[in-house]
């Protein structure tokens, strides 16, 4: 027997309560760039621009368009798009919550759509002010109309102003977000360009490619696919790190599995794509509406993909350290260490300087930002932790995910019990601090073969290191033209010129690492300033023979 009692639902502030789960500008922005590229029959041919100004955004594309019928479904909120009903030209057919199309308000305070197909141009707005001034009962919410059904000569394509906006807008991220996500697209002649930046897609520099066929409860529920695992030459950028999980090539979730905060783990890429998994399981969704990227380890498939990905991706990243080590073994390599530990330690005489001043004048002026330069997070020695050591398990029976490992899948999420150990860090140690955070070492300067395509040296603000590129051709030919010799002057003088500028770089980064608003001329005094204190102390020694 149904009672009287209904569930009531205010539109609007329903819109805007899922409007919130954007509040991450370069993923609100995502959702309308990703409409543009979706919504065609193939995406060879795509344009689209995004202009960031002061208080708006404009999205433009060269699309299909919408005519009445698309534009009705665009503004119904949590219904599965028309394309997968096959109503629509889609070739990703990617939308399954219907909600990315609010992703506006959770920047902006207005939502324009200008829309042209087949010789017919509308355009319609909603406001925030209309969202939150919506009655109590209302389920559906007027449009404001500008212009319904007018004849046109513009071009099919789709224009999204986002207006109003109510949080600051870092181009860059914007581009990060987006060349992460085109990444798997370099096959196709899309181009995307935010502000006056082409959005590139970056080739990878491979060493090796790894393929594994599913196996193991993950084939039993999903069946057969193939784990690509791509080891780099060079550091991978953080958005490119870890395996891109795919659900009919779109991407739900990238997991790496916790190698990239180890030795080597930030080479390691790679893909899968499994079609089925994007499906719920018993009512729990593998990823969530705001395409953060994060996969639900509450949800079986994913924690036996989990339990399928990571021993094989461990085995990678020590096989890599291995082969590594083992290079280093080489009388010249060794004499490369002995060169660029030298290195290491004159910059961080330089760096342990610029810390100390910047220490005294925030400390002085009860600056809340006191420890950025030189702390992670946490940073309290009075407190201990226990951290993670450096020996997981290669072995799929040995990985903890739960209850019931050899048989169904497992009910618990994936986790894992440490105790300190004797012996150093092979389980775990003792550290300082909430996790614990730790005052950041200094500056480190090393060597490696990262291909001839990678820049000459490289910044890994992770580990606070610069690489110097062995492979590449300035370096690579003033080592054949010296014998070989690496102690030789004229080889020692190039590298230490390109660590100085690495060097003056790194400082630029860590300078502006929590605050994105430090002024441009301000930035490039110091860079030189920097440049020149260290090519005085350091760079005399080089000339004066």
């Amino acid at each position: 027997m149904m009672s009287e009692i209904n569930i009531r639902v205010n539109a609007g502030k329903t819109i805007l309560q899922l409007a919130a789960q954007f509040s991450n500008a370069p993923s609100a922005i995502w959702e309308y760039v990703n409409n543009a590229l979706e919504y065609r029959e193939n995406p060879d041919g795509c344009r689209i621009t995004v202009d960031i100004e002061r208080t708006k955004i404009i999205i433009a594309d060269n699309s299909s368009g919408m005519d009445s019928t698309i534009l009705k479904n665009f503004f119904t909120i949590s219904g599965e798009n028309l394309a997968r009903q096959g109503k629509q030209a889609s070739w990703l057919k990617r939308g399954l919550f219907g909600t990315g199309k609010v992703a506006a308000f959770g920047i902006g305070n207005n939502l324009i759509v200008e829309t042209n197909n087949s010789g017919i141009k509308n355009i319609y707005k909603i406001s925030r002010k209309e969202l939150e001034n919506s009655p109590e009962d209302a389920i559906n919410i007027p449009i404001e109309s500008i212009i319904s059904n007018q004849q046109t000569k513009d071009s099919n394509g789709t224009i999204i102003t986002v207006d109003g906006l109510n949080i600051k807008i870092n181009q860059q991220e914007v581009i990060r977000k987006i060349e992460r996500e085109i990444a798997s697209l370099r096959e196709h002649d899309i181009q995307i360009a935010v502000n006056d930046h082409l959005c590139e897609f970056k080739q990878l520099d491979i060493l090796k490619t790894h393929s594994f066929e599913s196996s193991g409860p993950i084939r039993e529920r999903y069946g057969d696919f193939e784990l690509e695992v791509i080891v780099c030459k060079s550091p991978l950028e953080e958005f490119e790190r870890g395996i891109k999980v795919m659900s009919n090539q779109n991407i739900i979730g990238v997991e790496d599995c916790g190698i990239s905060s180890k030795e080597f783990g930030n080479q390691i890429t790679g893909k899968v794509n499994i079609p089925d998994i994007e499906d719920s399981i018993n009512n729990v969704n593998s990823f969530d509406q705001a395409r953060n990227h994060k996969l639900n380890n509450h949800h079986e498939g994913v924690r036996e993909l989990m339990l399928f990905m990571a021993p094989k991706l461990e085995k990678i990243r020590k096989d890599l350290s291995d082969k590594k080590t083992k290079e280093r073994a080489s009388t010249q390599s060794k004499k490369l260490s002995e060169i660029t530990n030298q290195l290491s330690d004159k910059f961080n005489k330089q760096w342990n300087e610029l810390k100390r001043s910047l220490n005294e004048i925030r400390v002085s002026s009860n600056s809340r930002s006191v420890n950025s330069l030189f702390a992670e997070p946490g940073d309290n020695p009075e407190l201990e932790a226990l951290e993670s050591g450096d020996e997981v398990s290669s072995d799929e029976n040995d990985v903890n995910y739960g209850e019931n490992i050899n048989g169904k899948s497992p009910t618990n999420p994936p986790s894992r019990d440490f105790e300190k150990s004797e012996g150093g860090n092979k389980n775990a140690s003792i550290t300082s601090g909430k996790k614990a955070q730790r005052r950041r070492g200094g500056f480190l300067v090393d060597h490696d073969y990262l291909g001839e395509d990678e820049h000459r040296s490289i910044y890994s603000k992770d580990e606070l290191k610069i690489i110097i590129n062995l492979d590449h051709p300035s370096v690579s030919n003033c080592l054949k033209s010296c014998h070989h010799d690496v102690e030789n002057i004229t080889f020692k003088r190039l590298l230490f010129e390109i660590a100085f500028r690495e060097f003056e770089h790194a400082i630029a980064q860590e300078m502006i690492f929590d605050n994105d608003l430090y002024p441009p001329g301000d930035l490039l005094y110091e860079m030189r300033s920097h440049y020149d204190r260290v090519a005085r102390v350091i760079g005399s020694d080089l000339y004066s023979y």
